[in-house]
């Protein structure tokens, strides 16, 4: 019952005092130099930026600096007038155009009578899309103030559009969130030209449901709380909501979008006025330097606009090192500027994980969680390599200091090792045992490089021994130059630590490649498992087939024509009468189409031996045997048919 009494007194306590949200980041100095940035290239490219994009970067540069510059203001009313004059029946066009005209204060300007016609009729339909509603409304508030616009006719619209507070696109369309945002700007047009109208006030704080929540099923537009803010001045919502929504802007101000920034920007500024606004807890250094006296650790306490945030105490509740050290003693932070607060800590070399609470001003209360690494320069010393028969120095092989000497090698054949020991010291010469060391070996010719695990030896030292005969397969059997050197890292180490030793010759044993059984490994296994280039392969193609005799081909051709002269004799032997076979209408015409498919099928037969290929021979062949089947069949029907007619008996000439 202790825990569940304490949890009830902690929620009346945070609910009493506005325990204060906390997240990790906000909308800082750098955030809004990278706004103005994409604000400022949209409009220093405007003639191939849209009305649209300029439209918001001057928006979103009048919200960060308050202004804009007369260079980008001279471009910017020009490009305006001159959409605005050419926009015609394109009120998407007019309306950006009228209103950047407005907000940076050009020359007096209007849409043409061709615009303001379409916005009537678009204004007049009796189910317009969304698109359509919005910009005809929008652009009749920016030139009219809505003098003439018909508040019951768009309010009617919205109630077609609308599924349980989402707007679709068109009425015929699906509803969904990202319509939330233009359908809330309109409104909030519109309450400001038709204030203390309910109907608009209740669909405006309709969106108030699609603000993020947390939720895994959330559908929300963070983007949304600018308006809702605008219309609900001291909108109050739970913290947790608040993370969420703060959360979600966070994620979106890395868009590379001038329009995303714009409502992202606004969004933050409207959450930094809401009464529980996150504040951002910031270490301006996450690394620091070790020092005897003690480690200066400084924190920012800032609103969500990067601003100094009105706190009371900051203080270290809770310290933890990674290797488990605690220490819960409470130590307050100095103040040492408007956001800036100091205390110096007695830490050693490592990763610490710290508690820190926020008291505001205001009576809240707030904590956060930061990592700091306290870091100290390493440096290799006592390097020793070798070249010997034994894993360690046996007083028979060869050993130099600091790097390998001229001429060093070493073979696998003579049951080699290579030698590397060293340790590794802090700033102050004591022992420091890193996290990773390691004796990197870079094959010359091949640039791959190897790497392997400097150990501790027992005595102090870090050493790596590498047998060649058994690390063959890891080097690839690829003998020659490798260039040796260290690689020593720690998550407290200043900077990267590392020692060349120079260079070494390594014979090692060739490859034995055995060929497997077909199919027993995959076919592209050696190109899926080289690290390097494999060596092209020469490929030589079959010479084409020679073709016989000229004398040959043409005694063949011959013979063929031969045929077909026999075909004609034997036709005309029988007492074939071609000029007949006008005379048998459609009967003749399918018998004369058959005997010139015959002809054909001979002559091709004719082309074959003289000049075609098989292959190209059996391309025709196959076509013109299927005409002539189906030629032949049609001319026995017809003259079947024909005979059948005088019952049998009389003889076609």
């Amino acid at each position: 019952m202790t825990g569940f009494w304490g949890a009830v007194l902690l929620l009346v306590f945070c609910f009493n005092t506005f325990c204060f949200a906390q997240v990790g980041e906000g909308f800082s100095s750098e955030d809004a130099a990278t706004f103005k940035g994409l604000a400022e290239a949209v409009l220093n490219d405007i003639t191939n930026s849209s009305p649209g994009k300029v439209n918001s970067a001057v928006k979103l540069l009048l919200d960060l600096e308050g202004n804009v510059s007369d260079a980008h203001k001279a471009s910017v009313c020009s490009s305006s007038a001159n959409h605005l004059f050419s926009a015609g029946q394109d009120v998407k066009t007019a309306y950006y155009a009228l209103s950047t005209t407005n907000l940076l204060g050009c020359p007096p300007a209007s849409a043409s009578d061709t615009t303001k016609t379409a916005m009537t009729t678009l204004l007049g339909l009796s189910d317009p899309s969304l698109n359509e509603l919005y910009f005809a409304v929008m652009l009749d508030l920016e030139s009219t103030q809505g003098k003439t616009l018909n508040l019951g006719a768009v309010k009617a619209s919205l109630a077609d559009l609308s599924n349980n507070g989402l707007y679709a696109d068109d009425v015929e369309g699906v509803a969904t969130i990202s319509n939330s945002w233009r359908v809330l700007n309109m409104l909030q047009a519109l309450l400001g030209a038709f204030q203390n109208d309910a109907d608009l006030e209740q669909l405006a704080v309709a969106h108030l449901e699609y603000l993020p929540t947390a939720a895994d099923d959330d559908i929300a537009d963070a983007k949304l709380l600018a308006g809702l803010v605008s219309l609900q001045p001291g909108l109050k919502l739970k913290s947790k909501q608040t993370r969420a929504i703060v959360g979600d802007l966070v994620a979106l101000k890395h868009t590379p979008s001038v329009c995303t920034a714009m409502k992202v920007y606004r969004a933050f500024r409207a959450a930094a006025t809401l009464p529980n606004a996150p504040l951002v807890l910031k270490l301006p250094a996450s690394t620091v330097a070790y020092a005897k006296a003690g480690v200066s650790v400084d924190v920012q306490v800032q609103d969500l606009l990067g601003a100094p945030a009105a706190v009371g105490e900051v203080a270290l509740a809770h310290l933890v090192s990674d290797e488990g050290d605690e220490d819960a003693a409470r130590r307050p932070f100095a103040a040492r500027g408007a956001d800036l607060f100091s205390q110096t800590l007695a830490l050693e070399p490592a990763a610490y994980q710290l508690d820190v609470e926020v008291a505001t001003a205001a009576g809240g209360k707030a904590k956060f969680r930061k990592r700091l690494v306290v870091t100290i320069p390493l440096e290799v010393r006592g390097v020793a390599v070798g070249v010997d028969a034994a894993a360690a120095p046996s007083g028979e092989g060869e050993e130099w200091r600091g790097r390998f000497g001229p001429g060093a090698r070493a073979a696998a054949a003579a049951g080699h090792w290579l030698q590397v020991a060293f340790d590794v010291v802090d700033a102050e010469g004591q022992a420091f045992a890193p996290h990773q060391a390691f004796v990197q070996l870079v094959h010359a010719e091949t640039g791959l490089a190897t790497y392997f695990v400097a150990a501790p030896d027992g005595a102090g030292r870090l050493r790596a021994a590498v047998r060649l005969a058994e690390e063959a397969p890891t080097l690839m059997h690829r003998s020659g130059t490798y260039r040796v050197a260290l690689q020593v890292g720690d998550a407290v180490a200043a900077a990267a630590v590392g020692a060349d030793l120079g260079e070494v010759e390594l014979a090692l044993p060739a490859e034995n490649v055995k060929d497997p059984p077909l199919y027993k490994r995959a076919l592209l296994y050696e190109s899926d498992t080289t690290l390097a280039a494999l060596p092209e392969k020469q490929h030589t193609f079959r010479p084409p087939a020679r073709r016989g005799h000229p004398a040959l081909a043409s005694l063949f051709a011959l013979a063929v024509a031969a045929a077909g002269a026999v075909l004609v004799g034997a036709l005309l032997a029988a007492g074939g009468n071609l000029r007949g076979l006008a005379a048998l209408g459609a009967a003749g015409a399918w018998a004369l189409a058959f005997q010139g498919c015959l002809g054909a099928t001979l002559l091709l037969f004719a082309l074959y031996w003289l000049r075609l290929t098989m292959a190209a021979c059996l391309t025709y062949l196959a076509p013109l045997a299927l005409a002539t089947m189906f030629v032949g069949h049609r001319a026995l029907a017809a003259l079947a048919a024909l005979g059948g007619g005088g019952g049998g008996k009389e003889k076609v000439q």
